[in-house]
């Protein structure tokens, strides 16, 4: 079979800097099994649709496959539109955490021929093998899909990958590396929520995979993508991908997972020492959890050459950090950050504003909160509705959600507006908001607070 694998644009605003690590495996696995693999990045060459459709119109295939983010609903909904308007008879599937959590939706707003269920390893293969050999999918787990009536048919869920490193490694050549190796990526680059500028360090940079799943459950976040239960890969795997990019590509800096450095503090460690014993000469950036922090161990991470920490503090109101479902106390979040910054002298922290329950006082908290701990927050993102959230679900009780689908086709960022509105405010007064909080934390010496700004709104 021939299979063309496409990355759609995301964050269109910045400069690519994030290789499709998710699509790059896939393209492993196929060729592993035997079939060919052509690779379409929209998203690193920032071509328009007038050119993709030409692309596709020229392209020769047997199977075309996207995945991407939820914010590329929209544009999936488009191409798959095109693939069947140019080839009508080359069937298109559609996979990644846009898909996980809505296949049904996914099958009945767009013209995909097949809904991919999470890790697409062994699924995209199964596909790809029933096509060649003239098989029909009934067989295959893991998909929703159009059967000759046209009917849509759920197949069961695919059993979770429990062993990592069975998982290949991505195929470089198919995508073009090249062009995010000129974007940094994680804390080195500190314009990419500013414009997104590209980072005028000369140091090239890469993100490698550590684990999937997530054992904590913050109601903002899609936990099931990738399956049930953290996995972690073994430290040696993790380190043997970083030194092999770090001599083919000559990358020097590393950008290493959502909260795994806590997450599993001895096989982290494991990784340290092996960078250490191999000498590899880089830096690297990950993530911690305030209630999982110590401070030897983020010693220990400055030492094997860690050189930034990031945190998702959310809130520093204690009633907001209860409805997220974080699992952290104050007092927690205030000892994390004193401890990373007085280790690294700095933390990236993202914070989260018009939460369900979300005030004055709540807001006020936070700025408090920032100030005493002497922090700048990185970016405030809106709180944004996710499918498969528990924050979504909310939005679908309240009302405050439809039309999925019109939802879905004008999601956006989830910096860029409020794409729900849970509080009492108005969408304009919630920005102002989120306009002087940051305008505060950013230059406090202005003096002025959120409830003596704010109440002027008349904010009821």
């Amino acid at each position: 079979m021939k299979v063309l694998l496409v990355n759609p644009p995301i964050r269109e605003w910045a400069k690519p800097n994030c290789f499709p690590e998710g699509l790059g495996i896939l393209a492993t696995c196929l060729k592993n099994a035997g079939h060919q693999v052509a690779g379409l990045d929209i998203n690193a060459h920032r071509y328009d649709k007038e050119k993709v459709y030409q692309i596709i119109a020229e392209a020769d295939y047997d199977l075309v496959g996207m995945g991407g983010l939820i914010t590329t609903y929209p544009y999936m909904v488009w191409f798959s539109k095109i693939c069947k308007e140019l080839h009508a008879d080359k069937p298109v599937i559609l996979g990644g955490n846009a898909v996980t959590p809505i296949p049904e939706l996914i099958m009945r707003n767009t013209l995909a021929d097949i809904a991919c269920v999470g890790e697409g390893e062994h699924t995209l293969v199964e596909v790809a093998d029933a096509f060649e050999q003239g098989q029909p999918l009934q067989g295959v787990a893991g998909i929703w899909y159009r059967n000759e009536k046209g009917e849509i048919v759920e197949n069961p869920m695919r059993p979770i990958i429990k062993d990592l490193d069975l998982i290949p490694w991505a195929d470089r050549t198919v995508f073009p590396t090249e062009i995010y190796l000129e974007n940094a990526v994680g804390p080195i680059n500190r314009d990419k929520w500013k414009g997104g500028t590209a980072n005028t360090e000369t140091r090239k940079s890469f993100i490698v995979r550590v684990s999937r799943g997530c054992p904590y459950r913050c109601t903002f976040c899609y936990h099931d993508f990738m399956g049930q239960g953290f996995r972690m890969r073994s430290p040696e795997a993790i380190t043997d991908e970083i030194q092999f990019i770090h001599e083919r590509y000559d990358v020097t800096y590393f950008g290493l997972g959502d909260d795994l450095a806590t997450a599993n503090r001895r096989k982290f460690t494991r990784v340290c020492e092996l960078i250490k014993e191999r000498n590899l000469h880089i830096e690297f950036g990950t993530a911690v959890r305030a209630n999982l922090v110590k401070e030897d161990f983020l010693w220990m991470l400055k030492e094997s050459g860690c050189d930034a920490v990031s945190m998702g503090v959310e809130s520093g109101s204690p009633k907001i950090l209860e409805i997220m479902n974080k699992k952290v106390t104050l007092t927690q979040q205030k000892n994390a950050v004193r401890l990373v910054k007085k280790v690294f002298g700095n933390l990236v922290a993202s914070f989260i504003v018009g939460y369900p329950g979300e005030t004055l006082q709540t807001i006020q908290e936070t700025i408090d909160f920032c100030k005493e701990m002497e922090l700048e927050p990185e970016v405030i993102f809106y709180a944004t509705p996710y499918p498969g959230t528990w924050l979504y679900d909310e939005a679908l009780r309240r009302g405050l959600i439809v039309d999925q689908h019109a939802y879905l086709m004008n999601i956006g960022e989830q910096g860029e507006r409020p794409a729900v509105n849970f509080t009492e405010w108005s969408d304009d007064e919630l920005i102002a908001i989120k306009e002087q909080m940051a305008v505060e934390l950013n230059a406090s010496s202005k003096g002025f607070t959120v409830e003596s700004n704010i109440t002027k709104r008349k904010v009821h």
